[in-house]
């Protein structure tokens, strides 16, 4: 099952131009009561802190998320947690980019799609 998962996200990237990838940005209709996002945004601001730091250190192992340079946009969230659970060391490095590009585009970055080239 994860291997066919993996092959579906690396054609869906494939077939998408190269170049900067926007996700689409939902509206959402709370009833009175709008839930607490606390943990949620915290969650959010450390994940762009994270790829921040990547792209700045400079060693070799980071850079591949310099060529990302992945932007939060909104505050959107990953509805499909397969990508998570999908053990990355199975797969080559284009794949787990295919992976990645699905979390973050879920969870509303803007970033460059690295799958196609």
């Amino acid at each position: 099952m994860a291997k066919a998962y993996v092959a579906q996200q690396v054609r869906r990237w494939e077939q998408t131009s190269s170049g900067r990838v926007i996700p689409l940005s939902p509206a959402y209709a709370w009833p009175a009561n709008t839930p607490d996002y606390t943990a949620w945004l915290e969650s959010a601001k450390t994940t762009s802190d994270f790829l921040t730091q990547q792209a700045t250190l400079g060693s070799q192992d980071a850079m591949w998320v310099a060529d990302l340079n992945g932007t939060r946009l909104g505050f959107g969230t990953a509805q499909d947690i397969l990508d998570i659970q999908v053990p990355t060391a199975l797969f080559e490095v284009h794949q787990c980019a295919a992976l990645l590009q699905t979390l973050l585009f879920e969870a509303g970055f803007q970033f460059n799609n690295v799958v196609p080239d």
